[in-house]
């Protein structure tokens, strides 16, 4: 089984893919980490997401927009003046909303009013050519499931923080027991996003584990619309072995 991990952003700079391999014994491979394809850079995450093998994909963006946001856009919606106390539904899905309560509380940025928008849009046109038999995607939030496996899930992104995605990296690689190239690791160590698309592949595997929040039946046709953060509800170690994360 492989898993492929992807924090994607806007243009290929700054797009990491990462995929992993694991094995009925236990072991698991980083079997590629790397930067998006200036060239074609699309084309180049499609091929990559329907390679033989491939399993599930973890992609770091959000999958859709909130439900009162595209009625509002559309003329529709029952949201009627800012000051309104439904607005926040204009600014949050209903994953967003999950990702607040407890025990996880945290606010994911708004795919309405954030940066993270674009993204967003790069992800919607170049998943929507991909090939029927493609395997499943889930959005990731990788900051939750670091925060839900006890790591640094703050004060990780910039440059200089490197010691905090240091932490992290030896917290994975001892957990799986997963040995790392030098060039791979120092990678890692110095790109916040390449680590994002390490933990996303880390939640594809969870997910097929079944080992991920899922939305409660009443939310599920909301979720179908604006997209379901997977967020793990197991620990690293126990994404090694199929039958014992699922016991």
């Amino acid at each position: 089984m492989r898993t492929l991990g992807i924090d994607l952003a806007a243009q290929a700079k700054g797009t990491f893919l990462c995929e992993l391999e694991w094995r009925r014994d236990g072991k698991v491979f980083l079997v590629e980490l790397r930067q998006n394809e200036e060239h074609a850079a699309d084309d180049d995450l499609r091929s990559h997401i329907a390679r033989p093998g491939i399993t599930c994909v973890g992609v770091d963006v959000p999958f859709g927009w909130p439900v009162a946001f595209v009625e509002l856009m559309n003329g529709q919606g029952d949201i009627r003046a800012w000051q309104d106390r439904a607005s926040e539904r204009l600014r949050l899905r209903a994953t967003d909303r999950a990702c607040r309560e407890a025990p996880l509380a945290m606010t994911p940025l708004s795919v309405t009013m954030d940066r993270i928008a674009a993204p967003a849009m790069r992800w919607r046109l170049l998943s929507r050519l991909l090939p029927t038999e493609s395997p499943p995607r889930v959005e990731v939030y990788p900051a939750a499931a670091l925060k839900t496996w006890g790591l640094p899930h703050e004060g990780y992104k910039r440059p200089e923080q490197g010691a905090a995605r240091r932490t992290t990296l030896d917290a994975v690689t001892r957990a799986l027991e997963l040995t790392l190239s030098g060039p791979q690791r120092a990678l890692l160590v110095d790109r916040a996003d390449a680590l994002d698309a390490l933990v996303a592949a880390l939640v594809a595997r969870a997910s097929t584990l079944d080992r991920t929040r899922r939305p409660p039946a009443e939310l599920a046709l909301l979720a179908a619309e604006e997209g379901w953060i997977h967020v793990p509800t197991c620990a690293i170690m126990d994404l090694r072995f199929a039958r014992a994360a699922l016991a």
